[in-house]
């Protein structure tokens, strides 16, 4: 049988906590608990700090090194969420600066829009051809950005950051339940 598997039996340990402890995933420990693969530097040191532990407590405490492996998976696993938050929270922040762009955008066509339309309807004097021409580019412009800043893009930008904060609010949850 092999060495890890064993060690995890006589802890008590599923391959899921195993897996959460040594900061791998639990495909990693089904292949190394199989011969198919080794387990990474880390991994094996972490093995080996357990390995010690139980050499080192009295015979049948496997539960008491069992809880503290359990321990280290939550620390593990809540700052892995604690860093998972602080994604969201960027990705969140990115998602707003986006939807600002899209509205000053917005707000600058239509701006251009009025000017133009008071300069065209300005009949005091008759418009040149490069001047018809410029203004002719200015409202294809200006109706370019506000097909860009379409009410539908600004939605998906909503959906995105109500996503992003309902995740941080049940990682959140998560977390403190198990602190």
């Amino acid at each position: 049988m092999n060495a890890i598997k064993s060690l995890r039996q006589i802890i008590g340990l599923t391959q899921m906590e195993l897996a959460v402890y040594l900061e791998c995933s639990v495909s990693m420990i089904r292949m190394v608990e199989t011969n198919k693969r080794t387990l990474p530097t880390k991994a094996l040191l972490k093995m080996s700090e357990l390995q010690l532990l139980m050499e080192a407590l009295p015979k049948n405490s496997a539960t008491e090194a069992s809880m503290l492996v359990t321990k280290k998976a939550t620390a593990a696993f809540l700052k892995t969420m604690e860093l998972r938050i602080k994604e969201i929270d960027y990705q969140i922040l990115l998602q707003q600066k986006k939807l600002e762009q899209i509205e000053k955008l917005q707000k600058h066509a239509t701006h251009a829009l009025a000017l133009l339309s008071a300069l065209k309807a300005n009949k005091s004097k008759k418009n040149t051809a490069i001047e018809i021409a410029v203004f002719k580019a200015i409202e294809l412009a200006a109706h370019k950005k506000i097909k860009n800043a379409h009410p539908l893009l600004q939605s998906h930008f909503d959906i995105k950051i109500a996503l992003l904060q309902q995740e941080k609010t049940c990682i959140a949850a998560i977390t403190n339940s198990l602190q």
